[in-house]
Order: C-alpha cells, then sequence, then structure tokens
C-alpha cells in the first residue's frame, strides 16, 4: 500500500488472492503438495533450534535487514502522512476481505481442495491464473476492484525530466 501511493498505483493493481493457504494445496509447479501447520513436536524443534547461539548468528543480519526494512517503512509512512496511509490501508483491508469472501469459492486454482492437478500443466483456460498458480481469479478481483472504485490511482503521476 506504501509503495502503490509513493508510485502512484491504483489499488487494484496491487489487489491479489494467495494461491497458497493453510490447508490448501500449493500447485506452483511441482504437482499439488499439501500446505500444513507444523505439528506442536515440529514446532517446539524448530523452536529450540532457532534459540541456539548458533542459529542466532547465522541470522543476525538478516535481523539487522529486517529491523532496517520496518524503520525505512515507518519513515515512508512519516512522509506520506498517517491519515493518508491509514485511509488507503483501510481501504485495502476492505477489498481483500470482500475478494477472499467472494472470490476463493468462484476462483479455479491449479490444484483442488483435495490436492488433485498438476501445477505444471493446469493453465488458461483450465483455471483463473495467469500462469501456473500465479494471477488466480484476476477477473473476480477486477469486479471488485471496479465495484469499489479502486482503478482511479492514488496519486496524479509525475513526469521529470533531465
Amino acid at each position: 500500500v506504501a509503495l502503490s501511493l509513493l508510485w502512484g498505483l491504483p489499488l487494484a493493481d496491487i489487489l491479489y488472492l494467495s494461491a497458497k493457504r493453510h490447508g490448501g494445496y500449493d500447485g506452483g509447479g511441482k504437482g499439488c503438495t499439501l500446505i500444513q501447520s507444523p505439528t506442536d513436536k515440529e514446532r517446539e524443534i524448530l523452536g529450540e533450534a532457532t534459540s541456539t547461539k548458533e542459529f542466532q548468528k547465522i541470522v543476525e543480519w538478516d535481523n539487522v535487514v529486517y529491523s532496517l526494512a520496518n524503520k525505512s517503512l515507518d519513515m515512508t509512512i512519516d512522509a506520506i502522512g498517517h491519515d493518508k496511509f491509514s485511509h488507503a490501508m483501510t481501504r485495502y483491508q476492505h477489498a481483500k476481505k470482500m475478494a477472499m469472501e467472494k472470490c476463493s469459492d468462484e476462483t479455479i486454482f491449479p490444484c483442488t481442495d483435495g490436492g488433485k492437478g498438476d501445477g505444471d500443466k493446469y493453465k488458461l483456460p483450465e483455471t483463473d491464473c495467469l500462469d501456473s498458480d500465479m494471477g488466480c481469479g484476476y477477473a473476480c478481483l477486477d469486479d471488485i476492484a471496479t465495484e469499489l472504485g479502486l482503478w482511479k490511482p492514488l496519486r496524479e503521476l509525475e513526469y521529470r525530466y533531465p
């Protein structure tokens, strides 16, 4: 949302449906794989492994980059203006919720809920995806964007010549 405000993109251009959902199947090119949360035991093992000094040393610079990215986003939101950003974020969250409610059931993803299908073979016109499991539900998303008036850029483009 922040980048859409900076670049003058309409919110319609960033509206999407996730093709990878908990309990669903990922058809991203290697067949249909069940996406599931780790078990309690797996969470425990993962928690122990990630809390070691060795692991923390490995991710030290990742954490620095993550912290700097968050600070940069905060400064960007300050520059945009909190009210303007909050208004755009609220509109976007409303559109995402509406898209999930309206489009999830009618979108044809590469894999069925039972895991049938092959992510390499299911492309248009068999699915509602632009390619593999990307851009799924675009027609429904476009309808929602039109209904909510999300096609107008959030700011006018500025043309700067050298």
